[in-house]
């Protein structure tokens, strides 16, 4: 999948010190395109409980409903707390998509726009949340970096 490529590029470029975090008043600028490109081919979008609740919400179904239908669940790693992966569907050329991806008018739209993920709601902004290898019980404040712009699979809005 495309977005493991990327995420590797994105650990060398932390642990290089190589990505440029936002400050708090640091501004950029984004223009959604409705490609659908951001609803394609990932593997990285974390379901919380609040997410789950707002898709209940979205769709009528019970949060146990929404776990079983689009949630891919697995024990994290590093920290062996339980973890909500959205599922993508699996297309026939081999790419997967959102369950919630819909398209009209040749235009892609979320069909739960209201009450989509917050992964997806911060879009095109990443967030880092780390804590110090030697201490475990030091943490910094969540950070935010702007996705960068990859023509071949990223949104095209970031390009401007």
């Amino acid at each position: 999948m495309p977005d493991v490529e990327y995420m590797k590029r994105l650990a060398e470029k932390i642990e290089k010190g190589e990505l440029p975090f936002l400050e708090e008043n640091d501004r950029f600028e984004f223009a959604c395109d409705q490609c659908g490109k951001c609803c394609r081919d990932r593997s990285d979008i974390i379901l919380s409980p609040l997410d789950v609740f707002h898709l209940s919400k979205a769709t009528g179904m019970t949060g146990k409903q929404i776990l079983d239908r689009y949630g891919d669940r697995y024990i994290g790693p590093q920290s062996n707390l339980p973890i909500v992966r959205l599922k993508y569907r699996e297309e026939e050329n081999g790419h997967t998509t959102c369950y919630f991806l819909g398209k009209k008018e040749g235009k892609y739209y979320c069909r739960v726009h209201e009450h989509k993920p917050t992964v997806c709601r911060t879009y095109p902004l990443g967030k880092l949340h780390a804590h110090k290898k030697d201490d475990e019980n030091v943490c910094f404040k969540p950070k935010y970096f702007l996705q960068e712009y990859d023509p071949t699979s990223n949104c095209s809005g970031l390009k401007r």
